[in-house]
């Protein structure tokens, strides 16, 4: 007998992204987000990438060859997606920063910081999975290309931060049985 179920398989056919100023609350369920929450619009059709790294450091013993202990050093999260609008939303997000204000963008300063809270919506069917972020900023700027018979796309990757309150800095929410 086999322990293969397809329903917990994922198939990702759609969602949204979603920015807030740091500390506005997110939803409590998967309705969609209140006040202070703006989606980012069109994003390409590659969706979203949520790339997880750990540092680990391993400790040996002088009689073998093979770690006998690890410690958790560092764990980080990046998330990444290629936007599809070009918005005043949206520019600050590509460069790294910066106001994009009557009309006219201006890039981010020395010392300047551009931070916000992440909600990324998940769409499988009747299935909704929420990544909860409290704090990213824009690390790992890409290159936008602006070129005829091509799309203009605007490559953006979000490092999570520390939560400001000191709780857990992003979590997942779904509705799967056992998980």
């Amino acid at each position: 007998m086999s322990n293969y179920d397809a329903s917990n398989t994922i198939v990702a056919a759609g969602g949204d992204v979603w920015l807030a100023p740091v500390g506005t609350a997110p939803p409590d369920d998967d309705a969609a987000p209140g006040v202070g929450w703006v989606n980012v619009g069109y994003v390409s059709e590659d969706g979203v990438t949520i790339s997880p790294d750990v540092e680990v450091t391993d400790f040996y013993a002088w009689q073998g060859w093979d770690p006998i202990r690890s410690e958790l050093v560092r764990y980080t999260l990046r998330y990444s997606f290629d936007l599809l609008e070009v918005t005043a939303e949206t520019l600050p997000l590509a460069f790294g920063g910066g106001v994009s204000d009557t009309g006219v963008y201006t890039p981010p300063g020395v010392g300047d910081t551009f931070e916000r809270a992440l909600l990324i919506d998940v769409v499988d069917g009747d299935r909704t999975y929420r990544w909860v972020t409290s704090r990213v900023r824009p690390v790992d700027l890409g290159e936008v290309t602006f070129g005829r018979g091509e799309m203009a796309r605007l490559p953006v990757t979000l490092g999570v931060l520390a939560d400001p309150d000191g709780g857990t800095p992003w979590e997942l929410r779904h509705d799967l049985a056992g998980l």
